[in-house]
């Protein structure tokens, strides 16, 4: 899920220490199985690993299949 993750074109959400909250992060680097991101907000630095990346961007799509859902559902 994260090779096709290039520094400088991904996009995450991911909490910021710093923010104190879930913001936007630029893949800024990476090292092996390792990502540098860099908070939109405050340009903090943050280190995960490939495993934290894959389950952010996993539990992002799932919300968004649910947001795609209830507004494809009838009413709305």
């Amino acid at each position: 899920m994260t090779e096709d993750v290039m520094p400088g074109t991904g996009v995450l959400a991911f909490y910021c220490p710093v923010c104190r909250m879930e913001t936007m992060h630029n893949v800024a680097g990476q090292k092996g199985q390792v990502y540098a991101l860099a908070c939109t907000v405050c340009r903090n630095g943050s280190l995960i690993s490939a495993e934290q990346m894959r389950r952010c961007r996993e539990r992002w799509e799932e919300e968004l299949k649910e947001i795609i859902a209830h507004l494809d559902s009838p009413g709305n």
